[in-house]
């Protein structure tokens, strides 16, 4: 049973009947009846979350106190307080009720038909993200009716669903529109970025599976409704996809309710930023002092670290086997625990910190004497967080120091690593990029756990590289000196464990456009102990 404070309703019956008003009991609606209605609903939030819905659409997730029933006349008042809305219906009757489930027959003031409010218990609160996207859901609705009159809209839903891979931050559904069936995915106002940049990959899933489960209704394609600052990547990242996949995507105007279709032939050039190589070694150039003193304080443990560039500070990062452990900044060396860093534990989600000590280069030399001890391939305990920590940085460690052993038609000579390409964009920075011996260009994107969106946030990275590729721009920019870059299209690389490639990533496959030639490289499942290919598609 939850404690009262969090459960809504109360956690008992007693505390549910307290709602009621001390109005003298209708003669049509007895007090049993009402006794009934709130010893269903107190047994429901007595030991779950409940949320609302009024004739399948989602309302709210309720808190204490957030739902009254009083007796006004001859009826029984629904109360619902919810954010800054509120809604009141008059109850007819209870219909059902169950350990997940009660729902109440009821009237809207001023209309005949009867409605319905359900009230379902869940295991846990939903994330801000979800309650963004159920409360869209209604207003969807809405809007499609009013910009697709002669459209019929169907199994409108934010329902997640692992096995099929449908997201609960976006609503989907399919739409009959001028003789066609379309499935669509609409992403709601405000979602973070990675909510937007997951969009595309939803899309096909939903595509995929409304094919396989409509046999008479030939599906046409998938529209996307996104926000405007969403629509320009989408329709860039439709351009990687093959005629089967049929995109259209539409702008949900923020100050209105409009929806407008996006121009396919109104793409234009991607924003992104190409640094100049010589800019980024000059900055790196600064922490040659730092390394400098770690190769004269622990000669064992220079070659296993390396120095990297925070772009929005300049700062030079220390990492051992990919994991930050220090700072170059300002002419000196911060080692600080104190200090929030960016390095997150897989365990716990918290911020990697490393033990210090007054002096600090004892402080330094103490920090890689444990480094060494836990972030070892060897380790004993591989549950530490210093060792479970930044694991795809460790291995982008190991394929660095040996590229010939991810593929031998590489050139050695240059991969580059964390590729600030993109400094001005959401979109994040490539984790490794090279060249074939040819002179064809390899976007390298490393993954160690099962991750959706492997393949579309590479696609992300190609359609960038090849955009700097056919303007020229690598090579004037100081990136493969003496190489004759190849004007073919950039291979594309997804690299991961083999038991570690997620499921989903075969069916958007077959959905990429043939410009874009992708490899899945398997890896051993104890890479750490050395990186080899376990297979190659």
């Amino acid at each position: 049973m939850q404690d009262s404070r969090d459960s809504p309703l109360g956690s008992s019956a007693a505390a549910a009947r307290r709602a009621i008003s001390s109005d003298v009991n209708p003669p049509n609606f007895s007090e049993a009846s009402a006794d009934q209605i709130h010893a269903a609903l107190s047994r429901l939030s007595g030991d779950k979350f409940v949320e609302v819905r009024e004739d399948g659409e989602w309302l709210a997730e309720l808190f204490p106190d957030a739902c009254t029933l009083r007796i006004d006349g001859q009826h029984l008042i629904l109360h619902l307080r919810y954010g800054e809305r509120s809604l009141v219906r008059r109850v007819s009757r209870l219909t059902e009720q169950s350990a997940e489930r009660v729902v109440l027959e009821v009237m809207r003031f001023g209309q005949v038909k009867p409605g319905r409010v359900e009230f379902l218990g869940i295991d846990a609160r939903k994330s801000r993200n979800r309650i963004v996207a159920e409360s869209f859901r209604g207003r969807l609705a809405r809007l499609l009716a009013e910009n697709f009159p002669d459209a019929e809209v169907d199994s409108l839903s934010a329902t997640p669903d692992a096995t099929h891979y449908f997201s609960g931050l976006y609503v989907r559904g399919t739409m009959k529109d001028q003789g066609a069936t379309w499935a669509f995915l609409a992403v709601p106002p405000g979602s973070n970025v990675g909510t937007l940049n997951g969009a595309l990959t939803y899309a096909l899933a939903w595509l995929h599976w409304s094919r396989e489960h409509s046999p008479n209704a030939l599906i046409a394609g998938v529209r996307v409704f996104a926000p405007e600052e969403a629509a320009s990547e989408l329709m860039h990242q439709a351009r990687c996809l093959n005629a089967r996949a049929r995109v259209e995507v539409f702008v949900i105007a923020q100050d209105s309710d409009r929806i407008e279709r996006c121009d396919p032939a109104d793409t234009g050039n991607l924003q992104s930023d190409l640094i100049p190589r010589w800019e980024i070694e000059k900055l790196l150039g600064r922490g040659q002092a730092a390394l400098q003193r770690i190769r004269e304080m622990a000669p064992q443990s220079a070659k296993l670290v390396s120095a990297g560039l925070e772009l929005e500070t300049d700062e030079i990062t220390l990492r051992f086997r990919g994991l930050e452990f220090a700072r170059w900044a300002g002419g000196g060396l911060q080692i600080d625990p104190n200090r929030k860093r960016p390095d997150i534990d897989d365990s716990t989600g918290g911020p990697v910190e490393v033990p210090a000590c007054a002096n600090r280069d004892q402080s330094l030399k103490d920090s890689l004497e444990e480094l060494n001890l836990r972030r070892s391939p060897l380790a004993s305990d591989t549950r530490h967080p210093l060792y479970r920590s930044a694991p795809e940085r460790w291995l982008e460690t190991l394929i660095l120091a040996d590229p010939l052993r991810l593929d031998a038609t590489l050139d050695a000579r240059f991969l580059y690593s964390q590729v600030p390409a993109f400094a001005h964009s959401h979109q994040g920075i490539m984790d490794l990029v090279g060249v074939t011996r040819k002179g064809r260009m390899v976007i390298i994107e490393l993954k160690v756990t099962e991750e959706i969106q492997l393949l579309a946030q590479g696609l992300r990275y190609w359609m960038r590289v090849k955009q700097h590729l056919d303007n020229g721009d690598f090579s004037k920019l100081g990136y493969f000196p003496g190489v004759e870059l190849s004007k073919q299209s950039p291979l594309l690389w997804l690299v991961a464990p083999s038991l570690h490639f997620h499921p989903g990533t075969e069916i958007m496959m077959k959905y990429v456009s043939p410009e874009v030639e992708i490899s899945r490289i398997g890896i051993n499942e104890n890479w750490r102990r050395g990186v080899r290919v376990t297979f190659r598609q």
